[in-house]
């Protein structure tokens, strides 16, 4: 998606750039010209992903998956689509026509999409931001894009990377609102809209899922009964028939793999195809056995098996420069291949488990919560199943004097914590994100339970451009805004009922999936992987003697651990995501 919009005139030459600094997002397919705007759309490998329309001197584009497209359209009174799919960007004009600034909130999936009316530009993305839109605003002239490279080209200035963000993504302290690595370009946040025209530029959210914290009151038969319909919902919405799911010995993507396989046989006739990374070489790692349990139940066919061989550094270079700066956490190349896996076997579609903890199982301060809020029953039923499993009452004073600590106190407390970070980091600056998040006790399940909202989200929008290259969309079921607003509006002692891990969700699943998956409580720890796939010789090309360096990095001391190639996990995490900053300052 490439969009100018100008105040003076419009020149339709700019979209060429956009689109060609971009190739693997396609050519371009569709332009529009509608009074002050020029919106174009360029077709990459996703069918139905891209599309454009226009109508009355109104024009949308659309780049990504809307996934209540035929139910929208039926709710605005769309004739049927018959043989013709209805295409998003159409059903999404009618929605703004109909519905004006609310019309996000009536959407649902992956995307981003603009709407003008040839004097204004109006820019929205999903509510989790799993669609990219980035933009420039300058006098004369306004550009929107699906990539920081494509806003840069169309307002014809160079590529120059803002060291305070690097800085930031490294020790994952975001000082802006929309912090972007390349100079002179601005992240649209997720469940934000804003609005271009000859007065200026405004922003503002159209989302606001704090209003929903534990207002439902759901009885446990109703809680079950709504977690089945929306489940259902949010699985079938985001299924083509032609889907693969990337199955663990978890519980999330086999709880998405539960309610998939069905929907899956009654629209493609066959069964539901699974692929899995295994690790027979890493019996600590390996979860095949798991696996195959739930591929059995479940009647998963042919289930895909491999050994994963990329590494994180792998062609970093490329990604880097591809994804427009470095990426924390994530390995694209291993996410590469993956996709890569799945799209030679022939799917295009991709089912997963993946955030499925940020809405089932974020029980931090639950016990507080509810002392604080006079919830005394739930606080009694706390206790017992505590001591049931063996907790000490010494152990659970300490907890709830932890919880209970004074911002200040916990500040310096804080400020004090080595534990996740390397002895070549500096303590203060790497804690400095830790720091700054304390709030006092009374709103620290609420912080908690919140937390998702606030971060920009670099990581989900490189992953959406490896997708792009790999012709594979990767959907999240439990990221349907539907099933989390359910989760976020149950009360904590009803989504969280013991303080364990996940028991609601077990219970929910329960007959679903075999009693063997739902009763574990080991948790993988994928350790020895990341310790094999270390790059000793990838880590001391970036990293020994660099031109620019990141404040508060001994690098002295992390080129001994190199040399003796003697990092643990905690070290070469870190030292993953700064070689990724060095090779990304490299390709200047």
């Amino acid at each position: 998606m490439a969009v100018l919009a100008r105040r003076d005139r419009p020149d339709p030459s700019v979209l060429g750039p956009m689109v060609r600094v971009a190739p693997h997002r396609g050519s371009l397919a569709h332009s529009i010209e509608r009074g002050d705007a020029i919106l174009g759309i360029t077709e990459s490998g996703y069918p139905g992903s891209t599309s454009s329309t226009n109508e009355d001197g109104w024009a949308a584009v659309f780049c990504g998956a809307l996934d209540n497209v035929d139910e929208l359209a039926a709710d605005l009174h769309l004739d049927g689509p018959g043989e013709t799919p209805h295409e998003p960007a159409a059903v999404t004009l009618a929605a703004y026509r109909r519905y004006g600034d609310d019309a996000p909130l009536h959407l649902r999936g992956a995307f981003a999409a603009i709407v003008s009316d040839g004097s204004r530009l109006i820019c929205f993305r999903d509510h989790l931001g799993y669609g990219t839109l980035y933009f420039r605003d300058e006098p004369g002239a306004f550009y929107a894009a699906t990539e920081q490279k494509q806003v840069l080209a169309g307002a014809r200035i160079g590529r120059d990377p803002d060291m305070d963000v690097l800085r930031d993504l490294f020790y994952k302290t975001d000082h802006g609102p929309e912090p972007c690595a390349l100079r002179g370009v601005s992240r649209l946040p997720k469940a934000a809209m804003i609005v271009a025209d000859r007065e200026g530029v405004r922003q503002r959210r159209y989302w606001h899922p704090e209003r929903l914290l534990e207002t439902s009151t759901y009885s446990d038969g109703d809680v079950e009964e709504r977690f089945d319909e929306l489940m259902t919902r949010a699985v079938s919405r985001m299924m083509t028939g032609h889907d693969v799911v990337s199955l663990s010995g978890g519980i999330d993507s086999p709880g998405v793999a539960a309610f998939a396989a069905p929907r899956h046989r009654s629209i493609a006739g066959e069964p539901l195809a699974a692929l899995s990374t295994v690790y027979p070489e890493l019996p600590s790692v390996d979860e095949r056995g798991f696996i195959e349990l739930v591929a059995r139940y479940l009647g998963l066919d042919p289930l895909h098996v491999y050994e994963q061989t990329a590494r994180p550094l792998d062609e970093i270079e490329e990604w880097v420069a591809l994804v427009d700066g470095p990426t924390p956490t994530i390995s694209l190349p291993q996410y590469k291949e993956h996709y890569g896996k799945a799209r030679t076997l022939g799917y295009r579609n991709m089912l997963s488990g993946e955030v499925a903890e940020l809405v089932i199982d974020m029980t931090m301060y639950r016990f507080p919560h509810l002392l604080l809020h006079g919830r005394f029953d739930a606080v009694r039923r706390d206790l017992t199943a505590r001591r049931r499993r063996g907790a000490s009452l010494s152990s659970i004073g300490r907890a709830l004097v932890s919880a209970f600590t004074p911002s200040p106190i916990a500040r310096r407390r804080w400020r004090r914590n080595r534990d996740g970070v390397p002895d070549w980091v500096d303590l203060d600056m790497a804690n400095e994100a830790a720091v700054r998040s304390v709030v006092p006790p009374r709103e620290r399940w609420r912080a908690v339970q919140l937390a998702w909202l606030e971060p920009v989200g670099i990581t989900v929008e490189a992953d959406e451009i490896c997708q792009d290259l790999c012709g594979v969309r990767n959907r999240r079921p439990w990221t349907d805004v539907d099933l989390w607003e359910f989760f976020l509006s149950l009360p904590a002692e009803v989504k969280y009922p013991d303080g364990r891990s996940k028991t609601l969700v077990r219970r929910l699943l329960r007959g679903k999936l075999p009693d063997e998956i739902l009763d574990r409580r080991d948790k993988t720890a994928f350790d020895d992987s990341m310790l094999e796939s270390i790059d000793y010789q990838g880590l001391r090309r970036w990293l020994s003697e660099p031109t620019d360096r990141v404040p508060g990095v001994r690098y002295d001391r992390l080129q001994d651990k190199l040399e003796r190639q003697e990092l643990n996990v905690t070290d070469a995490m870190w030292a993953k995501d700064l070689a990724s900053i060095h090779a990304f300052l490299g390709t200047w």
